[in-house]
C-alpha cells in the first residue's frame, strides 16, 4: 500500500480527525485485530456478535496505532483517529478515493462458478505485460474487495477483481466502487437460488457488473450456457464472446483432459487457430482460460502471449488440486460447489485412469426450494458416469444417493449423516490405485477429509 496521510483519509470519509497530526502517515488497513501491521489502520465494523471497537487497543498494541471510528473516546495507545458515522461507509469510501489516486485499468470478473480460476488466469495473462494485482483468496464482496484495493502497491498498472454475491443490487455495488474498464462474466447456475429464487434473477445480478461500463469498455461473456445470450449481454459497450461455434468471438474447440498433464484445446480467433496447453484439468477450464485469453486481447497481451503465460498458471488452492499419497490419488475439489461446478469435478474424476473412482460428496447450500431435485440430478449425472463408488456426507447430500440409487449397487452408494461418522470407516476404506473425488459446500468443511486420508 502507498502510504496515505490522516488528511487525506479524514477528506476521503468525510470524518474529523480526532487525534493526531494530519501528516501522520499509515501504510496498511485492517479489520482484523490480530493481523496489523507496522503504522497500520484499523477499521473497526460492527458485527452481528462483536464490535470491532472493543478491539482498537489490542489493534494498537500489535501495530495498527492508527484508527477510524464511530465513537469519540479513543485508547491512549493510538497514536491517530478519525471519527466517522459509520466505519463500513467510510471503509469503502477510502477504498474508493484510494483507488482514484491510481492511474491502472480494472477488470471485473463474475459469475456463478468459476470467476476465483478465471480471476486467477486473467492475472497470469495480463501480468505478462503489466504489474498486475488481483483478488487475494475470496475477497470479493462488499468487504473484501475495498481490502483489495486498500492493498494495491505504488506502480500498479492492472487489477483484476473478483465480484460475488448472493443478492440483487450487490454487485451493482461492487461495480460502482470499482467502475471496471472490462468486465467478464464466467456463466450463470444455480447458485444463491435461496435468496434470488430464479436463475434469470441471477443473471440480472449477474448483469449488474455492465451498470458502470461506458462506450470504450468490454465486457466479456462465456455464451456456452443456456440463459446469458448474446442478445441479453449487449448494452452501450463493446461485446465479446466465447463459445463452440461460429457465432461467438473466440472459438473453442478439440479439448482434451490429459489427467496429470492437464489440458489441451485450440482456440479460434479471426480465422486463426491456436493450441492451448493448459497446467491444470478440467474441460470447463478451457473456456475459463478462453475468457482471460479475451480479456488479455482486449488489454494489449497477444494471444501468443497470453497462451505462453497461461502455460505456467496456479490456480487458488482447493480447486481441483490433484496429487498422490500412498498410491491414492486424491482430487481436492472443497473451495465451494454449486450443482455446476460438482459435474465439472464429476467429470475430472470420470476421465482419470485408475483402479476405482471414488465421489466424497457433501451438500450444495443456497439452493432454495430446487435443492433437492438439484442434488438427485447430481446422481443422476453419476449414473451417466464410470464412477464406482459414492459416498455423501450431510443431510441434503442424500439426494444424490436416490439420484443415483438406480446405476449403483446399494454396497457402492453410500451416506453418512456427517464427517465424524464417515471418519470410523475410513481405515481400510481405500486402496492404492483408487482416485477419489472430495467436493462440497464451504459450510461443511470437506477439507477435513482431505487431512484425514492424508493421516492414512
Amino acid at each position: 500500500m502507498k502510504k496515505i496521510s490522516l488528511k487525506d483519509i479524514e477528506r476521503a470519509v468525510f470524518g474529523k480527525i480526532i487525534k493526531g497530526e494530519e501528516d501522520m502517515k499509515i501504510s496498511s488497513v485492517s479489520i482484523d485485530s490480530r493481523k496489523c501491521e507496522h503504522e497500520g489502520l484499523f477499521v473497526p465494523l460492527k458485527g452481528e456478535k462483536r464490535d470491532g471497537h472493543d478491539f482498537i487497543e489490542d489493534a494498537a498494541k500489535r501495530g495498527c496505532v492508527f484508527t477510524l471510528t464511530e465513537k469519540e473516546d479513543v485508547p491512549l495507545s493510538v497514536k491517530g483517529a478519525v471519527l466517522v458515522s459509520n466505519t463500513l461507509k467510510a471503509l469503502t469510501d477510502l477504498s474508493r478515493w484510494y483507488l482514484s489516486t491510481f492511474d491502472l485499468k480494472k477488470v471485473a470478473v463474475t459469475g456463478s462458478m468459476g470467476k476465483t480460476s478465471t480471476k486467477d488466469m486473467i492475472y497470469e495473462v495480463l501480468n505478462k505485460k503489466y504489474k498486475a494485482a488481483k483478488t487475494v483468496g475470496n475477497f470479493n464482496n462488499h468487504i473484501g474487495l475495498p481490502l483489495t484495493i486498500l492493498s494495491l502497491e505504488e506502480g500498479t498498472e492492472v487489477c483484476v477483481f473478483e465480484m460475488g454475491m448472493d443478492r440483487l443490487g450487490e454487485i451493482h455495488h461492487l461495480a460502482d466502487i470499482v467502475r471496471p474498464d472490462v468486465a467478464v462474466i464466467t456463466n450463470v447456475g444455480h447458485t444463491h437460488l435461496e435468496h434470488l429464487k430464479t436463475r434469470e434473477n441471477i443473471l440480472r445480478a449477474k448483469l449488474e457488473v455492465t451498470d458502470f461500463l461506458e462506450r470504450d469498455n468490454t465486457l466479456i461473456v462465456n455464451m456456452t450456457g443456456d440463459l446469458l445470450t448474446k442478445e441479453g449481454a449487449t448494452g452501450d459497450y463493446n461485446l465479446l464472446t466465447i463459445g463452440f461455434d461460429g457465432r461467438s468471438d473466440y472459438i473453442i474447440n478439440n479439448i482434451e483432459d490429459k489427467d496429470e498433464e492437464g489440458l489441451s484445446f485450440h482456440i479460434e480467433r479471426e480465422g486463426r487457430t491456436l493450441p492451448v496447453k493448459l497446467p491444470v484439468p478440467g474441460r470447463h477450464n478451457a473456456i475459463n482460460a478462453s475468457l482471460a485469453l479475451a480479456a488479455g486481447e482486449v488489454l494489449g497481451v497477444s494471444l501468443e502471449d497470453g497462451i505462453n503465460a497461461l502455460s505456467k498458471v496456479v490456480l487458488t488452492d482447493k480447486r481441483l488440486k490433484t496429487f498422490v499419497h500412498n498410491g491414492i490419488k486424491i482430487i481436492d475439489d472443497t473451495y465451494n460447489a454449486s450443482p455446476e461446478s460438482m459435474m465439472n469435478a464429476l467429470d475430472v474424476l470420470n476421465s482419470r485412469q485408475c483402479l476405482r473412482r471414488i465421489a466424497v460428496l457433501a451438500d450444495m447450500f443456497e439452493l432454495g426450494t430446487e435443492s433437492e431435485r438439484l442434488h438427485k440430478e447430481i446422481g443422476e449425472y453419476i449414473g451417466e458416469l464410470n464412477v464406482d463408488l459414492v459416498v455423501t456426507i450431510g443431510e441434503l447430500s442424500y439426494n444424490i444417493n436416490l439420484g443415483a440409487k438406480d446405476a449403483l449397487e446399494p454396497s457402492n452408494n453410500l451416506h453418512f449423516n456427517d464427517k465424524e461418522e464417515f471418519f470410523q470407516v475410513l481405515p481400510g476404506f481405500l486402496n492404492p490405485g483408487d482416485c477419489i473425488l472430495v467436493k462440497g459446500s464451504r459450510g461443511m468443511e470437506m477439507d477435513k477429509v482431505v487431512s484425514q486420508i492424508l493421516k492414512l
